[in-house]
């Protein structure tokens, strides 16, 4: 049975697959980024081979990228490295004060890739970014944080933190 199936069928937590292809320093954020995420009532939700999804649990249809919270949390078993990824809301101008987040964000773009496989996919969009026009990104995965460690897996954390109001926002009914 291929992996992919195997997974589908079993449905493995990230911690599983973080043990068996991480390893030192690695391992140890990664599982301590998978408990912050429990912690914050925030699981993770596997989706497809090694990887997983976090969705609000007040969660209404607004199109895919508009209603998660976390876009990816992938371990990498060949590079035996991990990665979360976002979709970049506009309020992060707004929101985002901390010089350390803006760094890790602005570094953490993730340019278009040449063959995109997401469903409706616009092809590429620019982005505003804290008053910075980037071109070509990817519509669905717009930051990649890879390997998160030190001060940068705090400001993934509160990074999180952020999406995770600002999607409660956007999927809260308005009060009239």
């Amino acid at each position: 049975m291929s992996e992919t199936k195997n997974q589908k069928n079993k449905k493995p937590t990230p911690e599983e697959i973080a043990t068996d292809f991480l390893e030192g320093q690695r391992l140890k954020d990664c599982l301590m980024f998978i408990e912050f995420l429990r912690s914050n009532n925030l699981p993770p939700r596997w989706i497809a081979t090694n990887a997983w999804e976090v969705k609000p649990h007040k969660y209404k249809i607004l199109g895919q990228l508009t209603s998660q919270i976390l876009r990816r949390l992938r371990i990498n078993k060949e590079e035996k490295s991990w990665s979360v990824s976002f979709h970049y809301y506009s309020q992060y101008n707004e929101y985002v004060a901390d010089d350390g987040m803006r760094q890790l964000i602005t570094r953490s773009l993730y340019v278009k890739r040449r063959f995109c496989h997401g469903e409706g996919c616009r092809a590429t969009v620019d982005l505003n970014v804290f008053g910075k026009i980037f071109n070509k990104m990817c519509c669905n995965e717009q930051i990649m944080i890879v390997n998160p460690s030190g001060e940068d897996l705090e400001h993934t954390k509160n990074l999180l933190l952020l999406t995770k109001e600002i999607v409660e926002k956007l999927i809260s009914p308005p009060i009239l």
